[in-house]
């Protein structure tokens, strides 16, 4: 009795099959950032700090109070994880202040922006180099 038809997993499908495993595994280990773990972290891309500068000076250059201002940016100090702005960052002298600079910040809506920002944070989240608990103490 002869089974016409029914010859068995062809070396394609085979393959196929694989090749979609290992995609789904690459893709699943993507988008859980384990793959950094695998591989590295890759220094082709310009560091954080390079990205703060140039959108700091991009917020200067248009103008834009509110970004430059009162928009925290996360960057990695050492080990810790702190919140600069851009005009905090020109004081430390991290960022270089470009020929467009802005005014400088108002006192007043910088600390209700940091205290805003450090609703819902732990207290000893940095931002500004004062943690949280400190910016919460200062009276508007």
């Amino acid at each position: 009795m002869s089974r016409k038809g029914q010859e068995g997993i062809g070396m394609g499908t085979l393959l196929a099959l694989i090749v979609g495993a290992i995609a789904v595994a690459m893709i699943i280990l993507y988008f859980t950032g384990s793959l950094k773990y695998i591989f590295g972290t890759q220094k082709i891309l310009p560091g954080d700090l390079e990205k703060v500068a140039q959108s700091c000076q991009f917020s200067a250059s248009q103008g834009l109070a509110t970004s430059y201002c009162n928009e925290f940016k996360e960057l990695k100090v050492g080990t810790e994880i702190q919140y600069f702005n851009c005009d905090e960052l020109i004081k430390l002298g991290a960022v270089v202040a470009s020929a467009s600079e802005m005014e400088k910040c108002d006192g007043v809506s910088l600390n209700n922006a940091a205290k805003a920002f450090c609703v819902g944070k732990v207290s000893t989240t940095k931002v500004n180099n004062k943690a949280c608990s400190e910016w919460s103490a200062i009276s508007a």
